[in-house]
């Protein structure tokens, strides 16, 4: 009987500590998972399939990675030198948002030329771009705010829709 009694409470530690085990590394990949989650700026989107990607800089510029060696292939300045940028990708080029004059412009991926911003919002609002297969949308969070843009020219597609 106290064989029976040592190898239940034996199968029982056992059973415990590989629980805890479980429990252990389920939380760890909780962890690592919400920790990449919680790195991410918002209003950044990264295409990463073209083996290409866009990046915003602190010197007002936004810098073509080659995503087979990460070095810089081109650097195109797009606003001034503090200006708070965030890039989002359609196709090879990028799109970029000067949140502090409110406007969106294009770069070409190919000739690395940077079209006319154009504004969207005012001054230190909060745009937001939305890529949707070959539509683009600009969001202006600070007046709720929705303009349909063609990706290549800027223009409006439709007429504004407010969000209520």
């Amino acid at each position: 009987m106290h064989f029976t009694t040592g190898l239940a409470g034996g199968l029982r530690s056992w059973v415990s500590r590989r629980k805890i085990r479980h429990l252990v590394a389920v939380l760890s990949v909780g962890a690592v998972v919400a920790a990449g989650w919680g790195g991410a700026v918002e209003g950044d989107r990264y295409d990463l399939l073209s083996g290409t990607i866009w990046m915003p800089s602190r010197v007002g510029q936004v810098t073509l990675l080659s995503g087979a060696s990460s070095r810089p292939m081109a650097s195109v300045g797009v606003a001034a030198g503090d200006a708070k940028l965030s890039v989002s990708q359609s196709g090879s080029d990028a799109i970029v948002v000067d949140h502090g004059a409110g406007t969106v412009r294009r770069v070409s991926g190919s000739t690395f030329d940077a079209d006319r911003p154009v504004r969207f919002a005012a001054d230190g609002s909060r745009l937001q771009v939305f890529m949707n297969g070959t539509h683009m949308f600009v969001l202006d969070g600070a007046r709720g705010v929705v303009h349909k843009v063609d990706p290549v020219t800027l223009r409006g597609v439709n007429s504004a829709m407010t969000l209520e």
